[in-house]
């Protein structure tokens, strides 16, 4: 039997991974270079989006999921770390359920932003998200050499 100290720490560990990984989504959320103002251009209140999305909210993950062909630069690099850490904070299932509502086109967009910010192949990591669409690996050697 475990102890129950060992659950609490281990329960508290993964409350204090949640708050930091929600601390730094909504810090590159706000960043004056990131993609705030870009959505706010197309009328998407990013930084709200993005406190949805941490909360698990469907709309504010759809949000970020189509405005995702509208970001460039800076603001679109950014936009793929922000995908990948809600990925990781919210798990393969949810997120995969959230974009498989989409259109063909946005999840595809998603699904290129992610293999742009994988440092490596990730199919294993995310299979259910990762299986619904088509990749291009190029990005991931692309992203490599910059």
């Amino acid at each position: 039997m475990i102890p129950r100290i060992i659950i609490a720490v281990v329960a508290f560990l993964a409350v204090d991974a949640a708050v930091a990984t929600s601390d730094s989504l909504r810090e590159m959320a706000t960043d004056e270079y990131g993609p705030r103002d870009q959505a706010k251009d197309v009328g998407v209140d990013y930084v709200a989006a993005v406190k949805g999305a941490e909360r698990g909210d469907r709309a504010g993950v759809s949000t970020l999921f189509r405005v995702t062909k509208h970001l460039d630069g800076h603001g679109s690099e950014m936009h793929c770390v922000i995908l990948r850490r809600l990925l990781e904070l919210r798990g393969d299932k949810r997120f995969s359920d959230a974009l498989r509502t989409e259109s063909a086109d946005t999840r595809k967009r998603v699904l290129e932003s992610l293999d742009f910010d994988f440092s490596e192949p990730w199919k294993k990591k995310f299979p259910l998200t990762y299986s619904l669409g088509p990749h291009n690996m190029s990005l991931l050697q692309e992203h490599k050499h910059t």
